[in-house]
């Protein structure tokens, strides 16, 4: 019987070798839950443990990859509401403004026409300001 609780994300194929590995766009400081569901040739199936997974990190959101060479991706631990995204330079001017729609998935920011340099991203949602550092090599 199937958990309505859990969805299929992956199959992973059965192959000769016994090492098998999955990741999924899991972001910093949202909790997802995971369960493996083994099923042989034939009818049953056995399921694991519901394993929690969750990288910590106390911010509102995050800024990847450290150094960026030029997409930079925002992660917004879970927010699921309108926000607005303000990149600016060293100088304080405002170089990029992008309103969106935050989901699970993180947001992209197309930052290969700018400079290398540091800049400020400043994202503001229903809950506040919040303002970090990035920089592009």
């Amino acid at each position: 019987m199937e958990n309505p609780n859990f969805e299929t994300i992956y199959t992973i194929p059965v192959t000769a070798d016994s090492l098998y590995s999955f990741t999924n766009a899991i972001q910093p400081g949202i909790e997802y839950r995971y369960r493996l569901r083994i099923k042989p040739k034939g009818t049953g199936a056995c399921y694991s443990f519901t394993l929690p997974v969750k990288t910590l990190d106390d911010q509102p959101f995050s800024i990847y990859p450290k150094p960026s060479p030029g997409k930079v991706l925002v992660s917004m631990h879970g927010y699921k509401e309108p926000l607005k995204m303000v990149v600016c330079n060293s100088l304080g001017q405002i170089i990029l403004v992008k309103e969106n729609y935050s989901w699970y998935l993180p947001i992209e920011l197309d930052s290969t026409r700018l400079a290398k340099s540091a800049y400020l991203l400043q994202v503001e949602t229903a809950k506040g300001k919040t303002a970090r550092q990035f920089l592009l090599r």
